[in-house]
């Protein structure tokens, strides 16, 4: 009997503190969740913002796709993504997410190369990824980024 005392009392005294902590985390982490998702509710003013928030995010996920299967180039799709953000300019803060961008073009060939890596299939993602950083740190080092003007891009329909 003491020796099964022993062990519920060890097991109690390791497991419980984890159990705790995990506890406290899963419920940070929800909060947090809950809160994001309320701010991200309330950015948009109108059911129609959201939706075309969503709808610029499905015609860039189709941008990227035609990327991927060769159709597009890098920077026919950045100025692709660059016509779809001047439809809904709202919520586009281009430089949160890349910061030591040098310029706008630039940023917009790495919005690109993000959408790549997200709906790329997992066997050609490293190799698109490379080719895609090595096409624009070429184009960064001889000076030749420079999308092409809005009237001969198309932004694959997503207006």
């Amino acid at each position: 009997m003491s020796n099964l005392w022993t062990r519920w009392t060890l097991i109690t005294v390791t497991v419980l503190p984890f159990a705790c902590v995990l506890i406290y985390h899963v419920r940070e982490r929800l909060q947090t969740r809950q809160t994001l998702e309320a701010q991200f509710i309330t950015m948009f003013e109108t059911p129609a913002e959201s939706k075309g928030i969503t709808a610029r995010m499905t015609a860039k996920f189709r941008v990227a796709d035609e990327v991927i299967a060769g159709r597009l180039s890098l920077l026919q799709a950045a100025a692709a993504f660059r016509n779809l953000d001047k439809c809904w300019p709202r919520a586009v803060i281009l430089w949160a997410y890349f910061p030591n961008a040098a310029s706008e073009d630039e940023v917009y060939c790495l919005k690109v190369i993000g959408y790549v890596d997200t709906v790329a299939p997992s066997n050609r993602v490293a190799e698109l990824a490379a080719r895609l950083h090595a096409e624009l740190d070429a184009m960064l080092q001889n000076g030749t980024l420079r999308l092409p003007d809005s009237e001969g891009v198309s932004s694959s329909g997503g207006g």
